[in-house]
């Protein structure tokens, strides 16, 4: 992403691995004022690249927070408890996954998997009502 004055910056999509950071963020630091938590979680998602934290002017630093927040982060994260109960059934579907493998991919591709497989679900119950009227 190229923001103000022509400096460039490679914000990367969450993926459940960060589930994790994000789990210790909130249980540790229950008390953290949420700016605080938008800027350390912009940190991660620049991969820890400090150097390109601090060329970020200050002037778009609450527009960068903002967009991070709005497009790669709300209705996207997951607390554990659910990540772990998404990732059992993806792995216990047809999908033949790891929970490794899951952890790296992107979230929207995680989310993706988790609606087409309550699409089959659905469609499962469906089936299994009419087989039920058809008796």
């Amino acid at each position: 992403m190229t923001i103000d004055k022509g400096v460039t910056v490679l914000i990367r999509e969450p993926i459940p691995k960060d589930y994790y950071w994000f789990a210790t963020l909130e249980n540790d630091f229950p008390d953290i004022r949420p700016v605080i938590g938008n800027l350390l979680t912009l940190a991660v998602l620049l991969d820890g690249r400090v150097e390109d934290l601090d060329r970020i002017p200050k002037s778009v630093v609450a527009v960068l927070v903002w967009w991070m927040a709005k497009n790669l982060l709300d209705e996207k994260i997951m607390k554990l408890e659910q990540w772990y109960e998404t990732a059992f059934h993806l792995c216990k579907q047809r999908f033949d996954v790891t929970m490794d493998w899951l952890e790296q991919q992107p979230v929207p591709k995680i989310l993706l998997m988790s609606r087409v497989l309550t699409k089959f679900a659905q469609e499962q119950q469906r089936e299994m009502r009419k087989a039920n009227r058809k008796k």
